[in-house]
């Protein structure tokens, strides 16, 4: 009985002991990261870019999210994809957001999907292609992205259009009937 009193107080020394060699949960974060983990290092720009623990820097939000994106951390290709097409924290690129967005959304990341789908709708960063924006929506919607199913029934009542100098039977001049 002696003896359980006796380690008590034991453990507790041992146990604040540790507790003072603690290292602060964003410097082992930081640790990690520069060690290559890529979870880390989005984890360590998702601080950044928000202030959490750390100064707010968009900028270094920006590299580590890039070194976690390069060795395919989905989450961290998602959020640069996003910095290039807001420009925020770098340059306002959309061609390289639909870089970052196509390798996010080649790993079945369903925002992505989305985003790729709308610059393709719209011609950001790529040739405008109704049949990529279509193929993309699907995908997304396909894994229950509300955006991409409230979307695709309007593309499909989109018709296809005919260049200005493909000539159309239906479309014959009107009639002149005066000077206008």
């Amino acid at each position: 009985m002696m003896k359980r009193f006796l380690l008590f107080p034991l453990a507790l020394m041992l146990l604040a002991l540790t507790a003072c060699n603690e290292v602060p949960p964003e410097q082992d974060l930081r640790l990690q990261a520069e060690r290559g983990d890529p979870t880390a290092q989005y984890l360590l720009g998702s601080l950044y870019e928000h202030g959490q623990g750390v100064p707010q820097s968009l900028q270094e939000a920006i590299k580590w999210y890039r070194k976690a994106a390069e060795q395919g951390n989905v989450d961290a290709q998602f959020s640069l994809a996003l910095a290039y097409m807001l420009g925020q924290g770098t340059t306002q690129s959309y061609e390289d957001a639909v870089v970052w967005f196509r390798k996010a959304a080649e790993q079945g990341n369903p925002a992505a999907q989305f985003n790729l789908g709308v610059a393709y709708a719209g011609g950001t960063g790529v040739p405008q292609s109704s049949e990529e924006a279509r193929k993309w929506f699907q995908k997304a919607a396909d894994q229950g992205f509300a955006p991409a199913k409230e979307i695709l029934p309007h593309l499909r009542q989109v018709p296809t259009y005919r260049t200005l100098d493909t000539p159309s039977p239906d479309l014959s001049p009107l009639p002149s009937k005066g000077p206008f």
